[in-house]
């Protein structure tokens, strides 16, 4: 019998919910998403808050006892150790997507363009699932210093509980130890990566976690830092509207709707938000 890091992971994510996610973003990014065709994940330990796996992480150690999952434990070292040092190609490492269960937020709107001026994307659950087979998305679960109900009712501690009594009393030197490292590496990166902090939960934010091959990163400069990235391909079902924000001018949104048709899907809706600017 073999665990099966999927179809675990299927089982345990059906919080998601709804058929669509929505990303927010600033003009200029939907403009690149638009001209490539693809979507960019960012390496966890180059976001605002660089130090939100390290915080994930140490929640997992605080909820699971060393003395029952010392093995858990020796894992989460190792992913402390690979955050600190940035080490950007040790696969164990995810790059993150972020989206939203929320379909009309100004705040988020705000946070990407002045006076409201952002965009948001909304993407089609199913299709951009099955865009890339290392890929899975998981809902966020808002945490601060104490284990949130959402933590021991969702999937992290399902998906890790049931990874780690399948493979309970097996040493790493049997036969399935391989398998059992990688997919307890990745169980721990998907849970770590998906705890927010709470003053955050107004996002309700859908986490796209990647898990890309070495020769695909690549590097780009932001704020005097060294971003790695990944672009992944996505096809013409992926995007169903573009959605801009109350105050996005409107001469950019009559060439925006020029440019739907040559680029996008025939037919996109590509509309002006409902909420007024406050």
């Amino acid at each position: 019998m073999t665990f099966d890091v999927d179809q675990r992971f299927s089982d345990c994510s059906s919080d998601m919910g709804d058929f669509e996610f929505f990303h927010y973003t600033s003009v200029s990014s939907l403009l690149s998403i638009i001209e490539s065709q693809k979507i960019r994940f960012t390496h966890i330990g180059a976001l605002n808050d660089a130090d939100e796996m390290m915080r994930g992480l140490h929640l997992l150690e605080t909820h699971f006892p060393k003395k029952d999952f010392s093995l858990l434990h020796l894992y989460i070292g190792n992913f402390k150790n690979r955050l600190r040092c940035a080490d950007y190609k040790n696969s164990i490492l995810p790059f993150v997507f972020s989206l939203s269960k929320e379909n009309d937020n100004l705040p988020m709107l705000r946070g990407y363009a002045k006076d409201g001026a952002g965009v948001i994307i909304k993407f089609n659950k199913y299709s951009i699932e099955n865009i890339n087979k290392n890929l899975y998305f998981q809902s966020c679960a808002y945490s601060n210093n104490y284990v949130h109900s959402s933590l021991t009712d969702g999937f992290i501690v399902k998906f890790i509980d049931a990874m780690y009594e399948f493979y309970q009393g097996k040493s790493i030197d049997d036969n399935q130890g391989i398998e059992f490292l990688g997919n307890a590496q990745r169980a721990i990166a998907i849970a770590a990566a998906s705890i927010k902090n709470s003053d955050f939960k107004y996002e309700r934010e859908i986490r796209g976690i990647l898990f890309p091959k070495s020769e695909d990163i690549k590097f780009i400069e932001r704020d005097s830092k060294i971003v790695p990235y990944v672009d992944v391909p996505i096809n013409q079902d992926c995007i169903t509207e573009i959605i801009v924000g109350p105050k996005f001018p409107d001469e950019s949104f009559n060439f925006l709707k020029l440019i739907g048709p040559n680029k996008l899907k025939e037919g996109m809706p590509i509309s002006r938000i409902s909420s007024s600017y406050r």
